[in-house]
């Protein structure tokens, strides 16, 4: 419990303002879903590359007295990332030091961390609200992003090349001939059956079991219902839901716009839990940090830094798939 104190002096001061940012941190971390599908690495690099890793295959039998088979696997495309450096610094002036203002103070270092954290978030969860096409769009830092994977295409593609063959797949949710279709019942149904069909680059059938769906807050109450009322939602003839506990379903808030402030909230998601991390990618160089001032002068301003560096993207797409629910079917 974080209780009003003297900030004269200098080591009660820096412990108190780790305290409230040990807290902020905790608090914001729990509502971070990004933190759940991307995969987090650190390193010291200041480029970072994703390879679109298709495996090998080739297992054959072996007569006896044969060598056995060369496993091979298709080359795969990469894609670079730079990082960059995020920030803001956090003055505490000598007044608020000497009357004692520790709720602006508590504030100023709570709502800092808020705000980056949320950018954090916001910048994963447009990955995934804006690369329905290759077209740029300025994110929540206001950089301009051309959403261009490894292979040449936007995160949900229909067309997603397949290593070096000619071979292409679908991430797109589509269901009979419509593309991008509400959330239904029939929907899931369609995208559910065509993951189960996904073939690897080899030729090889590889069924990807798709057990969550994402949703932002607008769709979380007909996501419920369509995988957990024991009745097939819409049906006429008390028909058995056979989608009861086969998904899990979250919601991320950041789904709901992006941003530019555009309207997403009618977009869905499905990815495998245990395998989405294959496809998205967080690289960081220093998490976010606190950085206490290198010399405390009684008489000025104190200047604590707030600051990280990580670049973030996605490589292999088959582990998800995404509908942007705008048209009927």
């Amino acid at each position: 419990m974080l209780t009003t104190a003297k900030y004269k002096d200098l080591t009660d001061h820096v412990k108190r303002i780790d305290e409230v940012y040990n807290d902020a941190m905790a608090t914001v971390l729990d509502d971070m879903v990004g933190y759940d599908i991307f995969d987090q690495k650190m390193n010291s690099n200041r480029h970072d590359n994703i390879k679109l890793n298709h495996g090998v295959a080739g297992v054959a039998k072996i007569t006896e007295g044969q060598n056995f088979p060369e496993a091979t696997g298709k080359e795969g495309d990469y894609l670079t990332l730079q990082k960059s450096q995020y920030g803001a610094d956090v003055i505490i002036t000598k007044p608020a030091r000497i009357y004692d203002e520790f709720d602006q103070i508590e504030d100023n270092v709570r709502t800092i961390v808020d705000d980056g954290m949320n950018k954090i978030d916001q910048s994963l969860a447009d990955i995934l609200s804006n690369w329905f096409s290759t077209t740029a769009y300025v994110d929540v830092y206001g950089e301009t992003i051309t959403p261009v994977g490894g292979n040449g295409k936007s995160l949900f593609s229909s067309a997603h090349t397949n290593g070096s063959t000619s071979a292409t797949f679908s991430n797109l949710i589509t269901k009979g001939s419509t593309q991008n279709p509400e959330l239904s019942y029939e929907a899931l149904a369609a995208a559910r059956r065509d993951a189960y069909l996904y073939k690897d680059p080899n030729g090889i059938n590889r069924p990807i079991e798709l057990d969550t769906i994402l949703v932002a807050p607008d769709l979380e109450d007909l996501a419920l219902r369509l995988v957990s009322s024991p009745l097939l939602p819409g049906g006429n003839n008390n028909d058995v839901n056979p989608f009861k506990g086969k998904f899990q379903v979250k919601v991320w808030s950041k789904l709901a716009t992006t941003s530019a402030g555009v309207d997403t909230s009618k977009q869905w998601f499905m990815y495998n839990s245990k395998l989405v991390k294959n496809t998205f990618k967080l690289f960081w160089a220093q998490h976010p940090k606190l950085n206490k001032p290198q010399e405390f002068n009684p008489d000025a301003n104190w200047h604590f830094l707030f600051d990280y560096l990580y670049s973030r993207g996605f490589g292999w797409a088959p582990y998800i798939r995404g509908s942007k629910g705008t048209n009927q079917a």
